[in-house]
């Protein structure tokens, strides 16, 4: 069984194990539904899921990366950058501006998620956000594609955004760099059992299989299902992983994944 919760962890349970995790929603959705942790295609899942047009679609993400005179290494994204609503807009901004002459179509997700369509652009080959972070940079952009499209056009946007006045205005880390990734297509939904907490989860699981229904606590659960859950308070959390506790569990956060096994919490809070 599988519970995949759009919300992070604040209390770690004991006896921990280590799991992979992607440190976001939509990464660990699709790893709960069986896609490698190395080909995530977040863009199609969201583009699908948004109803916008078939092609090329890849994820952007703000990031703040450090540069020493040889390298260069991304060392925060997501909550980390602490975006405000009206920030992650400016931003959003400042980069749809920057793209419109490569004829790009951008799609503003939410403040740590954009999309892009390069449909008439070099295939991208990219790892996933999580991959890359704390890692030497410069491997991960020279493999992004043959002609180095990608490299130099990540490498102009970091130029651009480096030095804009948004971030003289920021209290916390400057926005300095996007990363690209998340491309590839979508397979065929399967029949795994999905379980939804509520509707807004409804696009996302529905474009992954074909057996979905909502959850309630009176729900007869099996070994194969996966659960979504929009949030899970700390006193539900207890509750669940009791009705739980006859299986064993993998449990996806925003932050962190652990296993419950039915002799206690194996857990993992990912940094």
């Amino acid at each position: 069984m599988q519970v995949v919760v759009n919300q992070s962890l604040d209390q770690v349970p004991t006896d921990i194990e280590l799991l992979p995790t992607t440190g976001g929603f939509f990464e660990n959705l699709l790893l709960s539904c069986g896609y490698s942790n190395e080909h995530l295609p977040v863009a199609d899942l969201l583009r699908q899921a948004l109803n916008l047009k078939e092609g090329k679609w890849v994820v952007v993400s703000p990031i703040h990366w450090e540069a020493s005179h040889n390298d260069a290494t991304i060392s925060a994204v997501g909550s980390n950058l602490d975006l405000s609503d009206d920030e992650a807009k400016q931003w959003f901004d400042v980069f749809a501006d920057f793209i419109q002459h490569d004829g790009m179509e951008v799609v503003f997700v939410n403040n740590y998620t954009w999309l892009i369509n390069i449909h008439n652009l070099p295939t991208i080959h990219s790892k996933p956000l999580y991959q890359v972070v704390n890692q030497s940079i410069l491997p991960h952009l020279k493999a992004l594609d043959e002609g180095m499209y990608w490299q130099r056009f990540i490498t102009e946007t970091q130029m651009l955004l480096n030095s804009h006045p948004l971030n003289a205005e920021r209290p916390g880390l400057p926005i300095n760099g996007v990363w690209l990734w998340g491309e590839g297509q979508l397979s065929p939904p399967t029949s795994l059992p999905v379980l939804i907490s509520d509707d807004t989860l409804k696009p996302y699981a529905s474009i992954l299989s074909t057996n979905v229904n909502h959850y309630t606590p009176t729900v007869k659960h099996n070994k194969n299902n996966i659960l979504l859950l929009s949030t899970l308070p700390e006193s539900k959390r207890h509750t669940l992983a009791m009705a739980l506790k006859r299986y064993k569990t993998c449990w996806y956060w925003n932050n962190g994944a652990y296993k419950h096994r039915k002799r206690g919490w194996i857990s993992r809070i990912w940094s």
